[in-house]
């Protein structure tokens, strides 16, 4: 999925083979979903580079929506921005061997966590919602 196949307002579903409150879960997450990933790419964007882990970027969708949204939830919506190509794993240039290495931050319970930000297409539309107005 490029960037210019990404529906903000495309509604989640639920494979068949899920079980029953996954297909639930679905249909309640349709009023949801789509400003999610719109406060998803904002609070990626504010971060900046380097961007932040799934529970740091809850914690800041959080804010902006004036309601709790949890780590699962905003990881789903991170995760349809991944394949849609407007957000990547954050990562660093190792100045020795040039190679690409994934930066990490840790979990509430200090587990290592994955730590994501926005590839330029994804700088891109939410700077073109600035231009607009939306932002």
């Amino acid at each position: 999925m490029s960037a210019d196949q990404l529906d903000l307002f495309a509604q989640p579903t639920a494979r068949a083979t899920d079980i029953d409150t996954a297909h639930r879960a679905a249909v309640i997450a349709i009023g949801r979903a789509a400003g999610n990933r719109a406060l998803a790419l904002r609070a990626l964007y504010d971060a900046g580079e380097g961007g932040m882990t799934d529970f740091a970027l809850a914690d800041a969708v959080t804010v902006l929506a004036g309601r709790r949204v949890i780590q699962t939830s905003v990881g789903c919506r991170r995760n349809e921005l991944v394949k849609a190509g407007l957000v990547c794993r954050a990562f660093r240039l190792d100045p020795v061997t040039g190679d690409r290495v994934p930066l990490n931050g840790v979990s509430p319970m200090g587990s290592p966590a994955a730590r994501w930000e926005l590839t330029p297409t994804g700088c891109g539309v939410v700077e073109a919602w600035a231009v607009d107005g939306a932002a």
